[in-house]
């Protein structure tokens, strides 16, 4: 390395010297050019300056057009200094190129240009060319559409900086040079650069014209809708076929083309799939049958044409020569053609007598052969004296056979033709017509005018010709529905509504059944809604349910099934002559010869029953009544209502099914009697008997209770017993249920006891056990089934009597006292007695609890807990249930005792309390208490730590989440038997232990893990270095314990710039110090350095030089060039940009340049030259050298 160095410096100095003896030559001749020189300045106005234009690349676009990328370089020189921008024209010598509009970058500022600083340059075309200079200078370039102008509000801010820069533009048309002219600016000559392309513009001279199009409807931009049959042309004018070498032609798709084309398709249509051919001339036509003509098959409800010039079918450039043009794509959209419409049904139609008098005269042709599409005709036709009208159609196609082709044909009223509904045929091939398309329609209205509507599909392959069609009538049916009567079980029922239990009688007499043949019926057709046709078989509403036979009975007791499923259970039923009444086929018109009659339909209602519910009031002594069914069910009307027994009644009519109405005034044992008749006639009678079984009621419990008595003694005495109801004498209660209800009120221990007896007469002698139930509920209710407070026993004392007692109601408490007699049949309850007493029950009262401190040894706790309770026993223990059971003597109420041994678990505890000698009596509080909780300690390992530093555990984060605990204390062991001292600065790695404390005492410990690390020592590195600046430097070293290096850029440590093991020194000149450390267990070294020194070994270029063959200073020399740059590339460019010397790779000195280009000697100038080194290592180096004389 340090050998290299000499040897370069050695080079250095021998090129000082030779440069010292070549810059005295070059003194010696500075006064003689001084002039020489001056004057060159002077005329650099005049002359041309040294700006260039290079053409980088070329690139076609898909519409072809070409994007040129240019390298400009523009020389402003000492004293051009009003120089406003610069203008760039794309020549041809045959067309006229067009520069695209967004082909180029509208504004070059500063993040454009490669050098320099000017002011934005705005880029403009056409008329817009010189609207911002506004200087004379632009006049030649104005209007143009191959001219791109880049103008500024103001002259170039320095008129001796250079400005490098490189665009893209877009151009239409073939560019053969590309002309810079780089000193647009008034007063100086033009600097005018040029470029060539390399295009040959050889005379494509062509254009798609314009578009002339007669016909259709304009629907949108370039969009026409073509109506029946209609016509569309297309024609051109001013188009250019280059001199007859190219062919006009008018391309069709299936789809809209996705423009501009790819190559793929500019070169061959067909890799578009959409394309389906193209018609050639300069005008085509078409009409609406999906075709351009005649060129591709009809059949599309839409098309996309586009007009064009080629030099080969189906392509747009078949040889590639870049010469076509196309116009604008023109979208025909087809309305299916038809013949006739729904309000003028004119389509032609022949009439004949029958189907074997068929002629098939009258035709409609469509404007064009069809395919794939539906063709719809519009015919009036004539029913025949009975009705009847049968059609058929006879097609015809220009090649043999058609595939996919389909008809159907309905008919529609003439006054409804366009809106329907539409009348479907009774049969579609009635005589088994090869085409399969022969429809008859049956018993429509006779000798009148329908519009026919046949749609026919026609395939893909058809070729659709004409249509003929004739109509015929049916005649010979004699079938008649006769006379129907109709007769009702309720002769004044004449509207067929019929009431629950009425019955219906028709009898058809009179009728003709059709050919009279065996299997003939009359019948009745059953219907769930009202027939809309003539024939069962085209009605939605028929059931296709038949009654066989010229007699029908039904009567409404609800099994009449079609009548219980039809809406509002209404029916009709219609007299129709039957071809087929044998089971098990029925039919009407089995044979369909459409040979049948029908009478006139016959609507039948079904009603429901008239039902009631009803509701007693005793308080009140009301009763409601509910109504429903009926004639108000299904139909609009009410029910007319007549009180026949006790009471009042509150209204006489109700005007909805589900109404009500109330009879008041009732007594117990009243008969309710009600007529109820709806607007039908139809009648209910209600009848009912008023039983009210209460005394007193829940909102007053009024009724007698003796008492209160000390006890059951004085209570069960009969004396004291009894009261009487007032209903019971006169109306015993008999298999029902009696309620009474009392006002009552509990002991001051919260206690009750009540004794009932009921006197009852036991007819037959049975036996008649009385069911009693007693409930209390608070006063004002409400008595509701299911609530209230049950009795705690029942028959303590050994009663005869209903017994029961209640413990634990709230003391000196008013209730509602609600007793329930159940009475089986064939027992009379004529009377009852209560009586009501307070015991002396035990009763444990009240649990209260007080928490007291936790053992820190096992987190435990004691409980302070108090019961109250009233007449305890004499003997035996108080037990009490908890986490832990546990029992203690009995003593008086209240009473304390300690809890002791509890888990500690922060969870609200449940208490039971009893007396061991009486279970019953006991008490279950929840939540009496809740236990402490144990504090929850979370410890986070603090992070690692290099020396010298220490670790502090009462960082915060270290038990960040604990919860519970009210103070933290620090330990050398998990038992928190040895204080951990200068637990703030810890200095030594190691396991220790963390205790939290709650506020009673209970405990956690945990331990916490810290680690502290030894900082690395430095890493040992490679020496300092020194080397040249073109040579390449060795790789520094560093090595350290772990391996983990880091090379630094400052001796501050804060540029890091790499983490391997070895570096590649900076190959710039100076001298540079880098700093390296060693990381083991994210603890870093101190720095190491290594001091790399730079040293420059480089070449001397001259600026100028006098080849005038005195033998002094020839050569424009680069002394050592070859030597210290053996790869090295020299160029040298005119003012145009174009080269003229280039040496071969390392071999400069011995082929230097001599100022001549191509053998011949170049004037005074300056020259651009460019130096690759190419050593990876030293820039390259550009720069101007002058040729003196």
């Amino acid at each position: 390395m340090k050998k290299t160095c000499i040897f370069a410096e050695s080079l250095w100095n021998q090129q000082k010297e030779s440069v010292k003896k070549t810059q005295t030559t070059i003194l010696k001749m500075m006064k003689l050019t001084a002039i020489i020189l001056f004057f060159i300045i002077s005329l650099k106005s005049m002359a041309c300056d040294g700006s260039s234009i290079n053409l980088i690349s070329q690139t076609t676009n898909p519409d072809g057009s070409i994007t040129y990328e240019l390298n400009l370089y523009l020389d402003l020189g000492g004293s051009d200094v009003a120089h406003y921008g610069f203008t760039l024209s794309f020549l041809s010598s045959f067309n006229t190129p067009e520069v695209m509009a967004g082909g180029f970058d509208p504004l070059i500022s500063q993040d454009d240009l490669t050098s320099g600083i000017s002011d934005d340059l705005t880029g403009l075309i056409g008329e817009d060319v010189n609207s911002i200079a506004n200087d004379s200078d632009w006049a030649p370039y104005e209007n143009r559409t191959d001219v791109l102008s880049y103008e500024s509000n103001g002259i170039f801010p320095s008129a001796s900086t250079d400005y490098s820069m490189t665009i893209f533009v877009t151009v239409m048309g073939c560019v053969e040079n590309i002309e810079f002219d780089s000193n647009t600016n008034s007063g100086n000559a033009a600097c005018i650069y040029t470029a060539n392309t390399g295009q040959i513009c050889d005379g494509c001279d062509v254009s798609a014209g314009n578009i002339n199009i007669i016909g259709g409807t304009n629907v949108g931009p370039n969009e026409y809708e073509l109506s029946n049959c209609e016509t569309i042309s297309f024609s051109v004018t001013n188009e250019n076929l280059n001199g007859a070498t190219l062919t006009y032609g008018w391309a069709i798709f299936s789809c809209e083309p996705n423009l501009p084309f790819n190559a793929a398709e500019i070169s061959n249509f067909n890799n578009n799939s959409c394309y389906l051919g193209s018609d050639y001339g300069t005008s085509t036509s078409d009409v609406d049958a999906g075709g351009i003509s005649g060129t591709i098959i009809g059949g599309y409800e839409q098309l996309w044409i586009l007009p064009y010039t080629s030099d080969i079918a189906d392509a747009l450039d078949g040889n590639g020569d870049g010469c076509y043009d196309f116009g604008d794509v023109i979208q025909v959209n087809y309305i299916p053609p038809t013949c006739g419409t729904c309000s003028d049904p004119g389509c032609a139609s022949g009439s004949v007598n029958t189907f074997e008098d068929r002629t098939y005269l009258s035709c409609n042709n469509p404007c064009a052969d069809l395919n794939n599409t539906t063709y719809i005709t519009h015919h009036t036709v004539t029913t025949d004296a009975f009705g009847n009208i049968g059609v058929v159609q006879q097609v015809n196609f220009s090649q043999f056979s058609c595939s996919e082709l389909s008809r159907t044909a309905v008919l529609r009223e003439a006054t409804n033709a366009c809106l329907g509904p539409d009348i479907l045929p009774t049969v579609t091939n009635a005589n088994g017509v090869g085409s399969g398309f022969n429809p008859e329609w049956i018993g429509l209205n006779p000798n009148t005018s329908y519009t026919l509507i046949i749609n026919t599909i026609i395939g893909s392959d058809c070729n659709y010709d004409f249509g003929c069609l004739d109509f015929y009538g049916i005649p010979g049916c004699t079938a008649n529905a006769g006379v129907t009567d109709i007769i009702t079980s309720n002769t004044s029922n004449t509207d067929y509504v019929l009431c629950f239990n009425e019955s219906i009688d028709l009898t058809t007499t009179n009728y003709t059944l059709p050919n009279a043949s065996a299997s003939s019926s009359m019948g009745y057709a059953l219907y769930n809604c009202e027939p809309t046709t003539n024939d069962p078989a085209t009605d939605l509403c028929f059931t296709g349910q038949y009654v066989i036979g010229d007699i029908a009975n039904s009567v409404n007791n609800g099994t009449f099934a079609p009548a219980i499923t039809a809406p509002n259970q209404t029916v009709w039923l219609v007299p129709i002559t039957m071809d087929m009444a044998v089971p098990p086929v029925f039919n009407h018109d089995s044979d369909e010869d459409g040979c049948f009659a029908m009478g006139t339909p016959i609507e039948i209602s079904y009603l429901n029953p008239i039902t009631t519910t009803n509701i007693n009031d005793c308080n009140s002594g009301s009763v409601n009544i509910s109504i429903n069914g009926g004639y108000p069910e299904f139909f609009s009307g009410s029910y007319n209502l007549v009180n026949l027994g006790s009471g009042t009644l509150s209204n006489t009519t109700i005007v909805n099914s589900g109404g009500s109405v109330d009879i008041t005034n009732l007594n117990n044992g009243d008969l309710i009697e009600l007529s109820i008749t709806d607007n039908n006639g139809c009648q209910e009678i209600y009848t009912s008997t008023f039983n009210c079984f209460e005394c007193g009621n829940c909102n007053t419990p009024d009724c007698l209770i003796a008492g209160a008595y000390p006890d059951y003694q004085t209570a069960a005495d009969p004396l004291n017993q009894c009261a009487q109801i007032n209903l019971m004498g006169s109306n015993p209660i008999n298999g029902a249920t009696f309620t009474s209800y009392h006002t009552i009120t509990s002991s001051n221990t919260g206690t009750l006891g009540l004794i009932v007896s009921v006197g009852v007469n036991a007819p037959g002698g049975n036996a008649c056990p009385i069911d009693r139930q007693a409930k209390l509920y608070p006063i004002g209710g409400p008595c509701t089934i299911g609530s209230g407070i049950a009795a705690t026993s029942e028959g303590n004392n050994g009663s005869p009597f209903y017994n029961p007692e209640f413990v634990g109601l709230i003391p000196n408490t008013n209730y509602i006292l609600e007793i329930t007699f159940i009475v089986p049949i064939g027992c009379d309850l004529i009377d009852h007695c209560e009586s009501f007493y307070y015991p002396e029950i035990c009763q444990i009262t009240d649990l209260t609890g007080a928490v007291l401190e936790c053992d820190p040894q096992d987190n435990t706790y004691s409980v302070e807990l108090t019961i109250s309770y009233v007449a305890s026993p004499n003997d035996g223990t108080l037990n009490i249930t908890s986490p832990i059971n546990q029992s203690f003597t009995i003593t008086s109420s209240p009473q304390t005792v300690l809890l002791t041994g509890l888990p500690a678990n922060g969870q609200p505890t449940d208490v039971s309390a009893s007396f061991s000698s009486n279970n019953n009596c006991s008490f279950d509080a929840s939540d009496v208490f809740t236990a402490p909780e144990i504090p929850t300690l979370i410890i986070t390992d603090p992070s690692p730590v290099c020396e010298p530093e220490s670790i502090n555990l009462l960082d915060a984060q270290v038990t960040a989440g604990s919860t519970g605990g009210v103070e933290f204390s620090y330990w050398t062991d998990s038992d928190a038997s040895v204080v951990l001292e200068g637990a703030t600065a810890l200095e030594n790695s190691g396991t220790y232990y963390i205790q939290s404390v709650s506020d009673i005492g209970c405990v956690a410990i945990e331990p916490v893990v810290i680690a502290i690390y030894p900082t690395p020592i430095m890493p040992v590195v490679s020496d300092d270095a020194a080397y040249c600046n073109n040579e390449i430097p060795l790789l520094m070293e560093a090595q350290g314990n772990s391996g983990n290096i880091t090379w630094y850029a400052d001796e501050e440590l804060n540029e890091i710039i790499s983490n391997e093991a070895t570096l590649a020194p900076n190959n710039t000149p100076g001298l540079l110090t880098y700093y390296v450390t060693s990381t083991e267990n994210n603890c870093e070294s101190p720095p190491n350095n290594i001091v790399i020194e730079i040293i420059e070994c480089g070449i001397i270029v001259p600026t100028a030089f006098t080849p005038d063959g005195d033998n002094v200073n020839d050569f424009w020399s680069l002394e050592n060039i070859d030597v210290i740059y053996p790869n090295n590339k020299v160029f040298i460019y005119n003012r145009w940009g174009s080269i003229i010397y280039e040496s071969q790779a390392g071999s400069y000195e011995q082929y230097p340049w001599d100022g001549t280009f191509n053998g011949e000697k170049l004037p005074v100038g300056s020259f651009y030259f460019i130096i690759d080194y190419s050593d990876d290592y030293t820039e390259t180096r550009n720069g101007t050298v002058s040729i003196l004389k």
